[in-house]
């Protein structure tokens, strides 16, 4: 599938800056993430002491996802959007920490996660990796929460004409053509059945377009839903 990239826009990259929560705001989002930091520390120690062998897997993931959290917590001040800076990512490392913050939602509702094969060199794409991985994150929880229990996601993954596609299909119950382009507008949900603000897409296509990228929407071979990411390929 071949779609144009937007050229980059300077307005793009400060959109986040105009886009951001009162004051204020994210000091009690902060609190509870240090709370939950603290928590993971604890279970750590016990796991140190000779207590279950998971609890130090268990610790380590969720510290993981506390520190990625507090990354998105900074992106909506002005000094988290200040910071962002462009860079490269390892689409194949970027993957696993993915995996190690997915997973836990796709046990829940028993869904099995189909990857990519391992690249013995994986794609280095342009971007920031906060931007990236909330992007990847926000398409994949949104195939978690529309596909049905005991079924597949299916991530893949191809390169062409010096882009690279993340591709992520489910097989629930699609998209209707003629509301393809509101899933992107902020606080749209196309059931009231569904959890969440409906900010999810919105944000990813905020983010995959501020490093260069895009977003795409369209029929899966699975019977639901694909969303394709695109990205810039870089060297490395």
């Amino acid at each position: 599938m071949l779609i144009d990239l937007p050229t980059k826009n300077p307005a793009d990259e400060t959109r986040w800056r105009t886009k951001r929560p009162p004051m204020g705001l994210e000091r009690p989002f902060q609190s509870h993430i240090d709370t939950i930091r603290a928590q993971a520390d604890r279970l750590g120690a016990h796991a140190d002491k000779g207590a279950h062998p998971h609890y130090a897997r268990y610790a380590r993931d969720i510290r993981e996802a506390a520190t990625h959290l507090s990354g998105v917590t900074d992106e909506f001040t002005a000094v988290g959007a200040n910071r962002q800076q462009r860079g490269k990512v390892d689409l194949g490392r970027m993957l696993d920490d993915v995996a190690t913050l997915i997973q836990p939602l796709a046990a829940a509702r028993q869904i099995t996660l189909e990857w990519p094969a391992r690249q013995t060199a994986a794609p280095i794409v342009a971007g920031a990796s906060l931007r990236v991985r909330q992007a990847i994150l926000n398409v994949m929880s949104n195939a978690l929460k529309f596909a049905p229990s005991e079924s597949p996601v299916r991530v893949e993954m191809s390169e062409e004409d010096g882009r690279v596609s993340l591709a992520v299909s489910d097989t629930g119950p699609g998209i209707p053509d003629d509301d393809r382009a509101r899933v992107f507008d902020r606080y749209e949900r196309l059931t009231s059945e569904a959890d969440g603000m409906g900010l999810g897409l919105s944000i990813s296509r905020d983010y995959m377009r501020s490093i260069g990228g895009d977003i795409h929407v369209g029929d899966s071979r699975m019977g639901g839903a694909t969303v394709i990411l695109f990205f810039r390929k870089t060297e490395g």
